[in-house]
């Protein structure tokens, strides 16, 4: 398959070549439109069962049977999977061996046991070590009210064809609003309703992030902000800059540099060199109280996850052969894809080149 030899194309290389990416690209957009052709002419297949009844060349009536099983037979879209035949699963999931479950509460617990360990796991960690990490600047722009043009963009960016968790609202549901001027702002006000509640703040909010701060040796010694040099010296042994270098490398400020015999034409020169690094500007940790979340909008499905669990190869009698899967609400994920985009601004400001690929 076209795909498939163009993904092992692009894995047979550490870093895939433009051309190998495009062919994959293009591979994959064709597989999916060929989906999406192969879904639409079932559905057409379907109405049309229907619509050519009592029609030139067949004069039987509509039968509502038989027009009630085609809408059902819409409702769940083309299945290709086949049903599952009911089996039990092993009491012993360690070993793999032993006797089965005989019942379905037996089933269930042994199934529960299991999906705790995946899904309830609670990490660690060391509460000094994190706060010893320097924080960022305050973003008070991302608390901006959402735009209508934040919510358009998100929807149409859902999937196709995937599920719509418990309340049965697939993406494509959303999309029809979107494309209506006249209901576009409905899912819009849904958001606003629980974004501008609770913790919302009620002074001004900024259009956008804070203007960069255009790292300068004048900036970060009238600020007295930390700075970090090369311990290993650079600079030629014997001469008087290797002596100067020696006797400031160990500074943290460039005032404390300039203390300890630094010129300013060094760090001038250091930092040219990448020999000094001007570190970011240091963070007051001291956040106070949290905000109260009075009056707060909850929406209840967007608390719920619906586990579903897909079989894998193997011996399905063992919970490790099962994969589950969380289908959340559709409304959720489209609040969660503003945050994310509103995110990603952020990191084409902050963020380190070594994930450059990830936004």
């Amino acid at each position: 398959m076209w795909r498939n030899e163009a993904q092992k194309r692009c894995n047979a290389s550490w870093i895939p070549i433009e051309e190998d990416r495009e062919e994959l690209r293009a591979a994959r957009k064709a597989v999916r439109r060929a989906v999406e052709d192969a879904r639409e002419a079932w559905m057409m297949r379907l109405v049309d069962e229907i619509n050519s009844r009592e029609s030139a060349d067949d004069q039987r009536p509509h039968n509502p049977k038989e027009v009630w099983q085609v809408i059902r037979a819409l409702q769940k879209g083309p299945r290709l999977a086949e049903p599952i035949t009911p089996f039990n699963l092993r009491k012993n999931q360690v070993t793999g061996t032993g006797a089965m479950c005989e019942t379905e509460a037996e089933n269930g617990e042994v199934m529960v046991a299991a999906q705790r360990k995946t899904f309830d796991k609670t990490s660690s960690f060391d509460p000094e070590a994190v706060n010893k990490v320097p924080l960022h600047e305050l973003q008070s722009w991302m608390d901006k009210a959402l735009t209508a043009a934040e919510v358009s963009k998100a929807t149409r960016k859902l999937a196709n064809g995937k599920s719509g968790g418990d309340s049965k609202l697939h993406a494509e549901y959303y999309k029809a609003l979107d494309e209506d001027p006249e209901t576009r702002c409905l899912l819009k006000k849904t958001l606003d309703r629980f974004w501008q509640s609770g913790s919302f703040p009620t002074g001004d909010i900024p259009e956008g992030p804070p203007a960069l701060i255009t790292p300068t040796v004048w900036r970060w010694r009238r600020e007295d902000w930390p700075v970090r040099y090369l311990l290993e010296n650079p600079k030629k042994a014997g001469s008087q800059s290797y002596l100067r270098y020696e006797a400031y490398k160990g500074c943290t400020t460039l005032n404390e540099a300039l203390a300890h015999g630094a010129r300013v034409a060094d760090l001038c020169y250091d930092l040219k060199h990448g020999f000094l690094t001007l570190l970011a500007p240091p963070v007051d940790r001291v956040l106070g109280p949290l905000p109260g979340n009075d009056g707060e909008v909850v929406y209840d499905s967007w608390l719920m996850a619906r586990l579903v669990l897909l079989p894998k190869k193997g011996d399905l009698s063992l919970c490790k052969n099962w994969r589950g899967i969380c289908l959340l609400d559709i409304s959720s994920k489209i609040l969660s894809s503003v945050l994310v985009a509103r995110m990603g601004e952020l990191m084409k400001r902050i963020g380190m080149e070594s994930q450059v690929g990830f936004r």
